[in-house]
């Protein structure tokens, strides 16, 4: 469970605390509940660092909760939000922009800093978020959507691997043999199961069917490739 406060300058009704409080320092404190084997966290947030809410005649602020308890959480509705539309939802994104700016990650803050942008300057007038942030990259590279199915794929034929009679092989003959019966089953049962078959088959069948159903433009990747990823798969398991 945490508890946070903080000294707040003027903000609108809802938005996140403006840190650049009146005597140039934000004042706060955290306390949470750490599992034993998790490091505490200290943070030093300097009001001067940190951006002003985001002003925008389109935002809906709701109000902000001063006494959060993460035992209330169980009651968030993500999916009643969508239904609220777009206002409702790219309201609650500008929230997120101003409380990631206090994130202990990097990455988060600079993602953050990136919405907030968007949200500034274009809010999909121009370019969609996800082309804004790069998960649908403009220089033709891949995007997030081709990225996660690959990643989705090796992580099934990795764990293939790791199984009888693959394991017993060498990593070269290992990732012959898989891609040689990825193609059985992509050439033999796969037009079938794909028109009929409505659920995984049992077996190294529905590891094939898995990988099939991701629509991959190529369901393997090279011997090279799958030869070094069950090299490195096999040394970090050891």
């Amino acid at each position: 469970m945490t508890h946070t406060k903080a000294t707040q300058g003027r903000a609108p009704v809802g938005a996140a605390p403006d840190l650049r409080a009146a005597d140039g320092v934000a004042q706060g404190e955290l306390h949470a509940h750490l599992a034993p084997d998790r490091k505490a966290v200290s943070m030093v947030l300097d009001s001067a660092d940190m951006m002003p809410p985001i002003h925008a005649p389109w935002i809906d602020r709701l109000p902000f909760d001063h006494w959060v308890n993460s035992a209330t959480f169980r009651h968030d509705d993500p999916e009643g939000l969508r239904k609220e539309g777009p206002k409702a939802v790219a309201s609650a994104l500008a929230g997120l922009a101003e409380w990631g700016q206090a994130a202990g990650r990097k990455d988060v803050r600079e993602i953050a800093a990136l919405i907030r942008e968007w949200l500034i300057e274009d809010a999909g007038k121009h370019d969609t978020l996800d082309r804004d942030l790069g998960l649908s990259p403009r220089d033709g590279s891949r995007p997030l959507s081709n990225i996660a199915r690959r990643a989705e794929r090796d992580e099934l034929v990795i764990l293939l691997s790791r199984e009888t009679p693959y394991a017993q092989m060498s990593a070269r003959r290992a990732a012959r043999e898989l891609r040689e019966a990825c193609t059985a089953y992509e050439t033999r049962r796969w037009p079938v199961d794909r028109a009929e078959r409505k659920s995984r088959p049992q077996g190294e069948a529905g590891v094939w069917w898995q990988v099939m159903k991701l629509g991959l433009p190529y369901a393997m990747p090279g011997e090279e490739t799958l030869k070094l990823v069950i090299e490195i798969d096999r040394a970090a398991i050891r």
